[in-house]
């Protein structure tokens, strides 16, 4: 019976197909926020290394003084 009738494809998805999506979808999106989560970690490394680098360079070197006394 289902070969007598036409079926007209639809823009708007039905509910099956928005599950079926959503399954598909989930492990590349899970996939792409874990490598913006460790590309964004990277670039918070890096900024912190420069300005860390960056303060220190400014200070002026730390001066210890060292005395050895020899009897």
């Amino acid at each position: 019976e289902s070969d007598l009738y036409i079926v007209t494809p639809s823009i708007r998805p039905t509910g099956r197909r928005w599950k079926v999506m959503l399954k598909f979808s989930l492990p590349i999106l899970t996939h792409c926020l874990t490598w913006l989560v460790f590309i964004s970690l990277d670039g918070l490394i890096y900024w912190l290394i420069v300005a860390l680098s960056k303060r220190l360079g400014e200070m002026e070197p730390l001066r210890v003084p060292v005395e050895i006394k020899v009897k």
